[in-house]
C-alpha cells in the first residue's frame, strides 16, 4: 500500500480543526464567552484580596507541586485514528512514525498551552510566596520545567499505551505522578532539593527503564489507541454539548443506587410522568450530573474566597445562570426522545416538568453555595439577601426565561414539521 502518512495526518487534522472551530464558534454565540469574561474580571479584581487573605503559613510550594504534579502526569493522546484504521493502517505500522510524531507534538502543544495559562494565572502567588523569598527558581524556569515534565509524561504515556493490562498502566501512572510532584517540589522549595530531587531521579530512572522494556517487548496496541481517540472525541463533544446541541452525542449511563430512587417519591399521576423520567435521566447521566456537581462546589468556593458582599452576590448569581444554561442545553436530549412522542400527553407537560426540575436543581445549588456565605462577617440583612436573591434568580430563570424558550422551541419544531 502506497500511502503518505504525514499527508494523512494533515488531512485529518484539518478536518478536525474545521469541526472544532465550527462548534467553538457556536459556543461563542451562545454567550459563554461573556460569562468567562465576567468571571475573569471578578477573579482579577479579587485576586489581590485573596493573596492578602492567604495565611503566611500556607504551604504554597506543596500546593503547587500537588496540582501541577497531577496535571503534568494526566493526559491522553489524540491520534485522530478511526476504527477502520485497525484494518487499513496496521500493515503500515513500521512506517507510522511520522504520523505518531505529529500526534505527539500536537498533544504536547495543546496540553502545554493549558499548563502555561494556569501557571500565568498563578504567577503572582508563585512570585510573592516562592521566588521573592528565595525558596524557588524563577517563574520562567518553573514554566520551562512544567513543559519538560509534560513532554516527558506524554512520551511515557504513549509507551505505556502498548500495555494490555490496565493495572500495570495505573501503577506506572502513579509512579510518574509521584516523580513529577517531587520534581516540582524540588524547584519550588530548594531546601527540600537533596531529598525530593534524589527520590524524583530514582523514580524517573525506574520509569525510563520500564518504558524501555515495554518498547522492546510490545508493539502498538491499536485497540487502546483508537479507544483513547474515542474518549478524547467524546470528552470534546460533551463539553460542547453543555452550551450548544450536539445531535449525535450519546451520553453514557452511570448506575447509581440511591439518587434515582428520589423519582419514586413523586405521586403516581400522569402530570408527573415527564418529571419522573427527567429525574431518572438527570441522575443517571454521566456528563450533566458531574457538571452540575462541579458548578455547585465551585460556586460555594468562590463565595467563600470573595470577602466583599457584592462580589459574592455577583459571582453567586452568575454561577446560578451558568447552571441554568447547562440545564437548557440538556433540553434537546430530553425532548427528542422518540418514546416521549408516543405518550398521549400534552407538550405543556414536558415544558412544565423541565422548568420544575431546573428550578429544583438551581434551588439546591443556591442553598448549598450560600452556606460558605455564613462564615463571613456581614449584617443580618446581607445574610438573608444572598439566598433570597438565589431563590429569585432560580424562579425567574426556570419559570419565565427558560419556559418561554421551551415554548418557542416547541412551536418552531411544530412549524417545521407541519408547515
Amino acid at each position: 500500500m502506497n500511502l503518505d502518512v504525514s499527508t494523512l495526518w494533515s488531512q485529518r487534522f484539518q478536518a478536525f480543526s474545521r469541526n472544532a472551530i465550527f462548534y467553538l464558534g457556536k459556543i461563542g454565540n451562545s454567550g459563554f464567552l461573556f460569562v468567562i469574561l465576567l468571571l475573569f474580571i471578578a477573579g482579577a479584581y479579587y485576586y489581590r484580596s485573596f493573596l492578602d487573605w492567604l495565611p503566611a503559613s500556607f504551604p504554597v510550594s506543596l500546593f503547587l507541586a500537588v496540582i501541577f504534579g497531577f496535571l503534568t502526569t494526566r493526559g491522553g493522546h489524540r491520534t485522530l485514528l478511526k476504527p477502520a484504521d485497525l484494518i487499513y493502517l496496521t500493515p503500515l505500522e513500521l512506517n507510522m512514525g511520522p504520523y505518531f510524531a505529529r500526534s505527539y507534538f500536537y498533544n504536547w502543544a495543546v496540553q502545554g498551552a493549558g499548563l502555561f495559562i494556569l501557571a500565568v494565572i498563578l504567577n503572582p502567588l508563585y512570585t510573592e510566596r516562592i521566588y521573592a523569598t528565595g525558596a524557588g527558581i524563577s517563574f520562567w524556569g518553573f514554566v520551562f520545567t512544567l513543559l519538560l515534565l509534560k513532554g516527558a509524561n506524554l512520551f511515557a504515556r504513549w509507551i505505556e499505551a502498548r500495555l494490555h493490562h490496565k493495572k500495570k498502566r495505573r501503577i506506572l501512572f502513579f509512579l510518574r505522578m509521584i516523580a513529577s510532584t517531587l520534581w516540582i517540589l524540588s524547584i519550588t522549595s530548594l531546601n527540600t532539593l537533596p531529598v525530593s530531587g534524589i527520590l524524583a531521579m530514582m523514580l524517573t530512572v525506574y520509569a525510563a527503564y520500564e518504558g524501555r522494556q515495554i518498547q522492546k517487548s510490545h508493539a502498538y496496541n491499536w485497540e487502546t489507541l483508537i479507544r483513547m481517540e474515542q474518549v478524547a472525541d467524546a470528552r470534546f463533544y460533551r463539553f460542547v454539548n453543555q452550551f450548544v446541541d450536539v445531535g449525535h452525542l450519546q451520553d453514557r449511563v452511570v448506575y447509581r443506587r440511591i439518587l434515582p430512587g428520589l423519582a419514586e417519591k413523586l405521586p403516581f399521576h400522569k402530570t408527573q410522568a415527564y418529571r419522573y423520567i427527567l429525574i431518572k435521566m438527570l441522575f443517571r447521566g454521566g456528563a450533566l450530573w458531574g457538571m452540575l456537581l462541579r458548578l455547585t462546589l465551585v460556586n460555594g468556593l468562590m463565595v467563600y474566597l470573595i470577602p466583599d458582599f457584592y462580589g459574592e452576590l455577583a459571582v453567586y448569581i452568575l454561577f446560578l445562570m451558568v447552571t441554568g444554561m447547562q440545564m437548557r442545553a440538556f433540553w434537546p436530549v430530553f425532548h427528542r426522545q422518540f418514546m416521549f412522542r408516543l405518550y398521549p400527553l400534552p407538550d405543556a407537560y414536558q415544558r412544565s416538568a423541565f422548568a420544575s426540575v431546573t428550578f429544583t436543581v438551581l434551588m439546591i445549588q443556591a442553598l448549598f453555595a450560600a452556606i460558605p456565605h455564613l462564615f463571613h462577617q456581614h449584617g443580618i440583612m446581607e445574610y438573608i439577601l444572598l439566598p433570597v436573591a438565589g431563590a429569585g434568580v432560580a424562579y425567574l430563570y426556570s419559570f419565565v426565561v427558560l419556559y418561554r424558550y421551551l415554548t418557542r422551541n416547541q412551536q418552531e419544531e411544530q412549524l417545521m414539521m407541519y408547515g
